[in-house]
């Protein structure tokens, strides 16, 4: 996982609407899951950069204990949120109930800032910010979808960092489906 990135979307999201912390035994795994409305981060705390930490440090004024989850913003104290109403729980749920099985691969394309990855099963192209990419940008051939392409994970298994990004629904459908023509699951890959 590209540390530099995490630290970086942290502190605009923490600028911006915010990122949420929580902390979770999970699995006989001692996780910490950071997450915004885009993107999710899920690693055992031992593999946690030293870095992210400390901005969790400076923000919460201490690390969160296991069961415990935060909204934390610039400018605002931080907010408990309600344990039950956690969403990393439901993204482990979904990742161990192998929900995440339609491979993903990287084109060349991009359209403005979002970068094309195809799926295998039918082709169709699902763009991701490509800010939001470099947070895997040494396990991006691992990618995986949801059947409905809401949500794409990338695992890298040796560590138990998992990440989550949602695709983006702002390309002109009409680009898309040109792009789509292009198959990069075909060796030599022509449209």
């Amino acid at each position: 996982m590209n540390e530099k990135a995490l630290v970086r979307l942290m502190k605009e999201a923490y600028k911006g609407g915010g990122v949420k912390v929580c902390r979770v035994d999970w699995s006989y795994l001692d996780l910490l899951v950071i997450s915004t409305g885009f993107w999710a981060v899920s690693m055992p705390m031992e593999q946690a950069p030293g870095k992210v930490l400390g901005l969790l440090g400076e923000w919460l004024r201490r690390l969160p204990l296991i069961g415990e989850a935060y909204l934390l913003r610039n400018k605002a104290d931080p907010e408990r949120l309600d344990p039950a109403q956690k969403s990393a729980t439901e993204l482990l749920s979904r990742r161990e109930g192998c929900q995440f099985a339609v491979d993903l691969k990287p084109t060349p394309f991009y359209v403005g800032n979002k970068r094309a990855l195809q799926r295998r099963d039918d082709r169709q192209m699902l763009f991701f910010t490509a800010g939001l990419l470099e947070l895997v940008d040494g396990f991006l051939h691992t990618g995986a979808t949801d059947t409905d392409g809401d949500l794409a994970q990338w695992q890298q298994v040796d560590t138990d960092i998992t990440v989550w990004i949602c695709p983006r629904v702002d390309v002109d459908p009409e680009r898309a489906a040109i792009l789509a023509k292009y198959n990069s699951w075909l060796e030599g890959a022509r449209a």
